[in-house]
């Protein structure tokens, strides 16, 4: 049964009913009330927030690009949450047809005369991202995949020679590790930001109408950048627990714009958490942090390989 849109005419957008994607996948409508609608099917639960843009895909938090709404008497999202967040993630094979993933680029974030954040007692970002790297791509390696840096020491590296080092070495999956910091010392979690598909705000809001209405080189893997996304941040949650799951967010980060390639930007951490801040002293925890990034990258080479065509038969 397919899908039925639902035009709001004051948006000017199509809104898709969330019982009629229960019906066209199989699924059925566990619940539906003022604060959570949930569909269940043999293997997924899905589980959206009304008025918000949150939902949970089998308990990871996904950000949608728009607010679950009311629209004809029924709780709806927006088509471009269907066609861009929730079938890439149900269905990854089917968006990834044609994409390759033979070489992962690690790109740790800041270095040289740019710390990022700071931490109690010295803690440098700049220091950690470069440590993390490191350790994924020997995870990555010993899981058969080819990575490598797009910094290999403490030097500066602007945000678009990071971009271009994509095209240069012909990279196929890119990876930017940051940690956070917040004047709250009490906000912890790790999240996962994909590019904001064009036409809507980011996360956090504070887009430009100009960005939002631009379409940029990212937004060709629109589909892929968030099947990259949700498969790290399923694999981070699924070690570190829900209460550390802030989500697959979206962002216009000036490397996810450029990116020639499906990427993604992961905040591994706040550095003013204080017990964030011990755990990420500890080799122990960077080398569990490292093996849970790079299974998630696994999953998302995976997919890759499993959607390719097969051989042409001659």
């Amino acid at each position: 049964m397919a899908a039925v849109a639902l035009r709001v005419v004051a948006a000017g957008e199509s809104f898709v009913a969330i019982e009629s994607l229960a019906s066209a996948w199989g699924m059925t409508v566990a619940k539906s009330s003022t604060t959570l609608v949930e569909l269940r099917g043999r293997w997924t639960t899905l589980q959206f927030v009304p008025l918000t843009r949150q939902l949970r895909v089998n308990g990871t938090l996904v950000w949608l690009n728009d607010t679950v709404r009311e629209a004809r008497g029924r709780w709806a999202i927006n088509a471009v949450d269907r066609a861009k967040t929730l079938e890439p993630i149900l269905s990854p094979s089917r968006h990834l047809v044609g994409l390759s993933a033979g070489l992962v680029l690690l790109d740790p974030g800041h270095g040289g005369d740019d710390p990022g954040a700071v931490g109690p007692e010295g803690l440098l970002e700049k220091h950690l991202t470069l440590d993390l790297a490191r350790r994924v791509r020997v995870q990555l390696a010993n899981l058969g995949i080819r990575s490598i840096l797009t910094r290999d020491s403490d030097r500066a590296l602007g945000l678009s020679e990071r971009a271009a080092l994509v095209r240069r070495h012909g990279a196929h999956v890119f990876v930017s590790l940051h940690f956070n910091a917040t004047a709250s010392r009490s906000i912890y979690g790790v999240e996962t930001f994909a590019l904001t598909p064009r036409g809507y705000s980011s996360t956090a809001g504070g887009d430009s109408s100009s960005w939002r209405q631009s379409a940029v080189a990212g937004n060709r893997h629109d589909a892929a950048n968030v099947v990259l996304a949700y498969q790290i941040q399923r694999s981070l949650r699924q070690w570190l627990g829900p209460d550390h799951d802030r989500g697959v967010r979206r962002a216009r980060f000036q490397v996810l714009r450029e990116a020639t390639c499906p990427a993604v930007l992961v905040e591994c951490g706040f550095l003013s958490h204080p017990a964030t801040a011990r755990r990420l002293r500890s080799a122990e925890y960077l080398d569990a942090l490292a093996q849970r990034i790079a299974l998630g990258i696994q999953e998302y080479v995976r997919a890759v390989r499993a959607a390719a065509p097969p051989p042409a038969v001659r």
